[in-house]
């Protein structure tokens, strides 16, 4: 599918505008950040498995095993875990086992809903410095966008529901591919140290990138197979304002007109 993002090429996560930001960082650390981190393994039916610093995961099969939000080559799934001992129960999914210490190679036991067998195998365990505030997962309170072309335009929105987002762009005369699902509300955005950008929609879908910080810059690269359509590899600025995180991208629409969006986010509890 080709959604809102392809449509407006992308190049980057939102410009802040308006008055300065502040760096006040007033954040506690995440209750999960010391089982925060990234499984890949080496082979079985498990693909990829991230533990957020905020409780919440992300875990990929092969297309076709999932009811709902699928693809032809991975499908994803999202919600929260718990921890009990080296066992990480992940909510409408399945418990992993294994010695959550450090990143390298771990002998990584699982088993998934709706599977009858236990599989063990070799993974690799990524975790990364947790020394930013921006490693953690965020709810979107609000979105502004704004244009110019000759004059400037623009809006706000509640959230952020990307055919909203679409629907203003076609008002104000520009071609929005007309696909992208009606109410494609972001649930979440988590950015974690062991370098992923996770997008998690209202209904279930998911949107994988890899990304790294550099200052107060936000460097990432969508992963285009499990997203479904091309973002462009950007940098986003991101600061801390009032106990919130301001995360902005520059664009272009129509490849001429430059467009702003701005995410207020606040963390996820």
């Amino acid at each position: 599918m080709k959604r809102l993002f392809l449509a407006v090429s992308f190049a980057a996560l939102l410009v802040s505008c308006g008055k300065p930001i502040s760096t006040d960082n007033t954040f506690e650390n995440p209750r999960f950040v010391q089982y925060a981190g990234q499984l890949i393994p080496e082979s079985g039916t498990l693909q990829y498995a991230e533990l957020t610093e905020s409780g919440m995961y992300v875990a990929t099969l092969p297309g076709g095993t999932k009811a709902g939000p699928v693809s032809d080559i991975v499908d994803y799934f999202s919600g929260t875990y718990g921890v009990a001992g080296d066992e990480y129960h992940l909510a409408n999914f399945g418990i992993l086992k294994f010695a959550n210490t450090s990143s390298g190679e771990v002998d990584l036991t699982y088993s998934v809903m709706g599977m009858t067998s236990t599989t063990t195998v070799k993974a690799t365990l990524k975790k990364g410095a947790q020394n930013n505030d921006l490693f953690r997962s965020w709810t979107v309170d609000k979105t502004r966008v704004t244009f110019t072309s000759g004059m400037t335009g623009g809006a706000e929105f509640s959230g952020c529901n990307f055919r909203e987002i679409a629907d203003f762009f076609i008002k104000n005369g520009y071609t929005v591919e007309d696909d992208i699902p009606a109410g494609h509300k972001l649930s979440s955005v988590s950015i974690t140290a062991a370098g992923s950008l996770l997008f998690v929609y209202s209904d279930g879908s998911v949107d994988l990138g890899t990304c790294t910080v550099s200052g107060s810059n936000l460097n990432y690269r969508w992963n285009e197979e499990g997203m479904g359509f091309s973002f462009e590899t950007g940098s986003a600025s991101y600061a801390f304002e009032n106990g919130k995180c301001i995360l902005a991208l520059a664009c272009k629409l129509d490849g001429t007109t430059s467009v702003s969006i701005k995410m207020v986010l606040s963390e996820m509890k």
